[in-house]
């Protein structure tokens, strides 16, 4: 999933009561964790441009997809509320319970990615995806296969707009520039 899963490290923050003016330094950071038999392991993630930029907003640090700052919120956050906040969201993969998941280790379907960001578009509210949900025979009937059934909120409405307004400075002033529709 790469920078794409950062969405639901930062849905996880603000959750747990951050808000988007929250600071986390972006200086390079090493984290020690215990892999799954207990050894002990360090990661030491790198922003791409190799740069620090000081103790930035959490809202800034998603704009410019900062490695560092992820780094140190998975650590604020813990790993099991990440992964829990995907699942809920849409994600249906086993995600690999370490801190780089944090930078989307994990592999996820297109179609997992776009069930979660769409729950976090309708406001926090998952509807599982589906492919396919209704057939027209030639005696022009509709076969429906599923009924569309609102989940749980995953997310709070007021937690999936600060989330979304974060998302959308991605688009226009971040890294996600190339993704800008005229």
């Amino acid at each position: 999933a790469g920078s794409t899963f950062k969405p639901f490290l930062y849905a996880t923050a603000l959750s747990q009561g951050l808000d988007p003016e929250t600071r986390f330094s972006d200086d390079p950071v090493k984290v020690t964790f215990q892999d799954g038999s207990g050894v002990e392991r360090f990661w030491e993630p790198a922003n791409a441009d190799h740069r620090s930029r000081g103790q930035i907003p959490m809202r800034e640090a998603l704009k410019l997809s900062r490695n560092a700052v992820a780094a140190r919120m998975i650590s604020h956050t813990g790993i099991d509320p990440v992964i829990e906040m995907a699942h809920r969201l849409g994600i249906q993969s086993k995600l690999p319970q370490v801190p780089s998941i944090a930078l989307g280790v994990g592999e996820v379907s297109p179609l997992e990615m776009a069930s979660a960001y769409s729950s976090i578009a309708r406001g926090g509210r998952m509807l599982p995806s589906r492919c396919i949900s209704a057939v027209q025979v030639p005696q022009g009937e509709f076969v429906n296969f599923r009924s569309s059934q609102w989940r749980d909120q995953a997310l709070p409405p007021e937690l999936a707009a600060q989330l979304i307004e974060m998302m959308m400075r991605v688009v226009e002033e971040g890294t996600g520039g190339a993704a800008r529709l005229s």
